[in-house]
């Protein structure tokens, strides 16, 4: 008994802890969705030992089914099993399961749903992946104001607070502005000290599966020059940070428009991909450049503030915005799963084995034989390391 305890617990310190990516789905108001728990196991031994997932936190707002006998084994109605509980095994073929919207279902505002999941590769289990439910908009979160300020404040250069305004102009329809109330300017002219509209708590933290997607909005002008002179020379049109990236030095990204806001009615779109964004170095003699994909997606994974310019010119202006919405990557990757090299993290209690600390990224030379399609959805395919020495996997429990 004691040289078998001994084995196991050599066996344990020596598994690669397996991952589960983070996923989203659409679904139409009162219908369903079948899709697959897909789970990586890095150890390589998933034919003797084949993965399995479990549901780690239940759906809210929809329901979670296992699939039927006769629907898992030859594809026949009916398709729906026994309601999924919490921490319940998904036994069938390729781990998929079913989510179900309710019969007198309603418009979404932001997502259906999200719960999580687990994958057990038999020795250690992964972190928690997440699932995100959408309907076909694929928005997860939104500000339409229609009740009021939705949480949304003013920060900045200006005393005031943000103005709900119940009422409609032109495509502008209940909304939040804010006057510009001190000026602050350099010796160009510009206002050093710009102001502008803070996202409540619901766009911030976890999302993730907003990469590859859009953050959305619309502004406005009721007063104030918006001329080509009268535009201030840095106008960030949005900020983002998070505080524990980088660890914890935290990682500032400013995505500026192509298209200056000349005060009439704008709809912006913010593609939500590295490329469009720009890292502050947090040195003035250094240049601003893209951030690295995992960084990105790290920082949409642990949002600490967002925030959208209202500050547009050298002087006082009014500006209103409306309709905000975050919303998830399908059209990029139509797997809907993260990029699994990014399943890293930098923040050290998020560490699994090779990810590089610095990156936060999977290292890759810990991987051979690589599937095709890898980065998104591995199906059946598994990826598989190096033999090197490993430590630190948590036992399953």
């Amino acid at each position: 008994m004691k040289i078998q305890s001994i084995a196991s617990v050599l066996a344990v310190a020596s598994a690669v802890v397996p991952l589960a990516p983070c996923i989203s789905r659409t679904v139409d108001k009162g219908s369903y969705v079948e899709f697959k728990l897909t789970g990586y196991d890095l150890d390589g031994d998933s034919v003797n030992n084949p993965i399995s997932a479990s549901i780690t936190s239940l759906p809210t707002t929809g329901t979670l089914y296992h699939l039927s006998q006769v629907y898992n084994d030859y594809g026949y109605e009916p398709k729906l099993g026994e309601a999924v509980k919490l921490n319940d095994k998904i036994t069938s073929t390729n781990r998929r399961l079913i989510y179900q919207r309710p019969e007198n279902d309603y418009p979404a505002s932001g997502k259906w749903d999200e719960f999580k999941y687990k994958i057990d590769d038999g020795t250690v289990l992964s972190a928690e992946g997440t699932i995100t439910v959408t309907d076909k908009s694929t928005t997860t979160v939104d500000s339409d104001f229609a009740t009021g300020l939705d949480g949304w404040t003013i920060s900045g250069n200006t005393k005031a607070t943000a103005t709900y305004e119940p009422s409609s102009r032109g495509a502008m329809s209940y909304y939040v502005y804010n006057t510009d109330d001190n000026i602050q300017v350099d010796a160009s002219g510009s206002d050093t000290k710009q102001w502008h509209f803070q996202a409540p708590a619901k766009f911030l933290g976890w999302q993730g599966n907003s990469y590859g997607g859009a953050l959305k909005f619309t502004l406005s002008s009721s007063t104030g020059d918006f001329s080509a002179g009268n535009q201030n020379s840095a106008l960030n049109l949005v900020d983002i940070y998070c505080a524990s990236c980088a660890q914890n030095n935290g990682i500032h990204l400013v995505y500026k428009s192509p298209v200056a806001f000349d005060g009439s009615t704008t709809a912006f779109t913010v593609p939500l991909t590295e490329k469009s964004w720009l890292k502050d170095p947090k040195n003035t003699l250094v240049a601003w450049e893209a951030p690295q994909q995992c960084e990105f997606i790290e920082v949409l994974a642990h949002l600490s503030s967002l925030s959208i310019l209202g500050d547009h010119t050298k002087w006082y202006e009014t500006v209103a915005l409306d309709s905000v919405r975050l919303s998830t990557g399908r059209k990029l990757n139509p797997f809907g799963s993260l990029p699994i090299e990014c399943t890293c993290s930098t923040k050290a209690e998020d560490a699994i084995q090779y990810c590089d600390p610095a990156t936060g990224k999977l290292r890759q030379d810990h991987i051979v034989n690589k599937p095709v399609g890898h980065l998104h959805n591995a199906g059946t395919h598994f990826l598989v390391p190096n033999n090197t020495a490993v430590g630190g996997a948590s036992p399953r429990r």
